[in-house]
């Protein structure tokens, strides 16, 4: 697969220049950029061929896709301009609007999103036991101030599967003052905490249940936080890789799951866990192992675009993403419109 890259920011260096080079049927024929310092950078770091003309840089190599890898304010902008090449296309979030996806659909050109977030190693490891069918059907999947905006939408809707489609918002947003603390950087705040509440119905008759504040990931007294699965057999709840695991066997006992996990949050070697007699295991490959965890997510999310793109099939695309974050919105516009006064 030949791809060429629009972009040269930090997002490269941090994420897919270690990445690709763990994927050797994947070639980087060249990178487009308008900053020539941070266009040298890239260059001299990854061994990329620097072009300041993306009509040129196309007509020379005839990629098979292109990875556009822009800052959230620009990134529309450069995707709906690269739309006319007819190349399939791979984009960092967010998705803001239908824009892309109406005009790639107009074009006849796949727009596909590298959203890393439903891919972590625990998400890949609480995948394997869903979908081992010991737990039953998952009926209500919660994140309870554990993953922001549309990447916490994201993780809850592919426990259900992206396939099914929402039918029912209902949501409030609500202001609160919290009192002065010391945040994550060390720097006295004050800010005001937003809270999101929302309830989200599938045609499927399962439900995903989005409760996050705007403060939470920066105020250390605002704990604890999770993503929960209810199956119909049993709950799966994590926190990063602290899992708790109860199951209801065949005996109508309930059983606690013990979870083993190699490796620290961010540089996860191992999880593991024996079912029934079964065990379960994700684990990091040794050509990947010096990736960390978000590494190894965009790698994952952008071998399964790269796959779609070679079989003709949807992987997570331009749509998809964008019913994260119309979901969000979806959320909060409900929480504005619910007033009730007496």
């Amino acid at each position: 697969m030949k791809i060429c890259v629009l972009g040269a920011g930090k997002r490269i260096h941090e994420m897919y220049g270690p990445v690709t080079k763990t994927m050797p049927n994947l070639e980087i024929c060249g990178f487009w950029n308008r900053d020539h310092h941070k266009g040298d950078l890239v260059a001299k770091t990854w061994g990329w061929k620097r072009y300041t003309d993306i009509d040129l840089m196309i007509s020379e190599n005839r990629p098979d896709a292109l990875l556009v890898v822009i800052n959230s304010s620009a990134i529309k902008s450069v995707v709906l301009s690269c739309i006319k090449y007819g190349i399939p296309i791979i984009m960092e979030t967010p998705v803001w609007d239908s824009e892309i996806h109406d005009a790639s659909s107009d074009a006849g050109v796949k727009v596909f999103v590298n959203e890393q977030t439903p891919f972590l190693p625990c998400e890949e490891f609480k995948m394997t036991l869903l979908n081992s069918g010991l737990f039953g059907q998952p009926t209500v999947v919660m994140n309870d101030c554990r993953t922001f905006e549309y990447h916490g939408i994201s993780q809850l809707r592919r426990y259900i599967g992206f396939e099914k489609q929402p039918v029912e918002v209902v949501g409030s947003s609500v202001p609160h003052y919290p009192v002065s603390y010391t945040d994550n950087n060390g720097m006295i705040s004050n800010q005001t905490e937003g809270w999101d509440f929302g309830v989200i119905k599938f045609s499927s008759g399962q439900t995903a249940v989005y409760n996050f504040s705007s403060i939470y990931n920066r105020a250390k007294f605002r704990k604890p936080r999770s993503m929960r699965i209810y199956c119909t057999r049993g709950t799966i709840t994590n926190d990063d890789n602290v899992f708790e695991i109860h199951r209801l066997g065949d005996s109508h006992d309930t059983e606690k799951i013990d979870v083993n996990v190699v490796g620290e949050y961010m540089s996860t070697k191992e999880i593991s866990a024996v079912i029934s007699g079964r065990q379960f295991r994700w684990a990091k490959d040794d050509e990947i192992g010096h990736l960390n965890d978000q590494q190894v997510a965009v790698r994952e999310i952008f071998t399964q675009n790269i796959n779609a793109i070679k079989s003709n099939t949807d992987g997570y695309t331009c749509k998809s993403a964008y019913m994260d974050v119309n979901l969000l919105f979806a959320i909060r516009q409900s929480g504005a419109q619910r007033r009730f006064f007496y």
